[in-house]
């Protein structure tokens, strides 16, 4: 099957197809001129900044200025304390996704094998013997 192109429209005009080659593509201008602001901020970092902001909550009827982050997990763990079931399953969730990342941040140990042992104890007597004596 050939694909046809279409024939321009009369008057010799070339109307909905590529615009001239010599306007195409101008130096000095980008693809996408109205494209996101220089300097504007992701949604992660906007929160992130919101979270570190400091508020002033009492702790033991004193004063503390403490972070947002820092007051909305107190304020979690007061209500899953207190029963609340929805912040006791959102809780438990948040600590279990810190283990999760601390435990995948350690690096594992190697297994060693008794078989392994044996080897590492032939080495190691065979370099003893290799020690100059003392005098």
């Amino acid at each position: 099957m050939t694909r046809k192109t279409p024939s321009p429209p009369p008057g010799g005009e070339d109307r909905g197809r590529e615009p001239p080659a010599h306007t195409r593509f101008v130096k000095g201008r980008s693809g996408n001129p109205k494209g996101r602001p220089k300097g504007s901020k992701n949604l992660a970092t906007i929160i992130a900044a919101a979270a570190r902001d400091q508020v002033t909550a009492t702790i033991d009827g004193q004063p503390r200025n403490i972070s947002k982050l820092q007051a909305t997990a107190m304020q979690m763990a007061t209500q899953a304390a207190g029963g609340k079931p929805q912040m006791v399953a959102r809780f438990l969730e948040w600590i279990d996704e810190i283990e999760h990342r601390a435990a995948a941040a350690r690096p594992p140990e190697p297994p060693v094998s008794e078989a392994d042992l044996e080897v590492i104890r032939a080495v190691h007597d065979r370099m003893q013997l290799c020690k100059p004596e003392e005098k």
